[in-house]
């Protein structure tokens, strides 16, 4: 069942779009809701794309930045689900090369600390363990958590000392 036009359909994606950054499979979702046909949806993005309502490029930096500086995530959780958006993994590595890889580092580091001091144990090897897993359901790489764990034992702890 079809709930805009065309023009309507087009009309309330840019509007969309120009509010907050979004990828071609945020909005071809959206507009396959309501009830657009394959030819309009092609042509609607198309158009926001020429217009540069859409800028995957734009979209990724956007989202990168978002999910390190505001979520925590690591790169394994940010690239998940930028993979569930259908973003090429080759737009992904390009940008995350442009990630300031010692605040990426310093930001692990500091949510490690902030998780240590609500662990509840004695013992040294459960809270590593602990640490550990927390960083990697957080989406971060093991050869980070290892480096980060290290500099904590290392008295590091302090934030900033890395």
């Amino acid at each position: 069942m079809r709930i805009y036009t065309k023009e309507q359909a087009l009309s309330k994606v840019a509007a969309l779009c120009s509010k907050a950054e979004k990828c071609v499979y945020d909005i071809e979702k959206k507009l396959v809701l309501w009830g657009l046909e394959q030819d309009d949806i092609d042509a609607i993005i198309a158009r926001l794309i020429e217009e540069k309502f859409i800028d995957q490029e734009r979209f990724v930096r956007y989202y990168l930045k978002d999910k390190l500086t505001f979520n925590g995530w690591g790169k394994q959780k940010v690239w998940f689900n930028l993979q569930q958006k259908r973003i090429p993994s080759d737009l992904f590595d390009r940008l995350w090369e442009e990630i300031d890889k010692e605040q990426y580092n310093e930001q692990l580091l500091m949510l490690l600390h902030k998780k240590r001091k609500s662990i509840k144990s004695d013992n040294p090897w459960e809270e590593k363990q602990k640490l550990m897993r927390y960083a990697a359901s957080r989406g971060f790489q093991i050869d980070d958590i290892y480096r980060a764990l290290d500099a904590l034992a290392d008295g590091a702890g302090a934030v900033g000392e890395v």
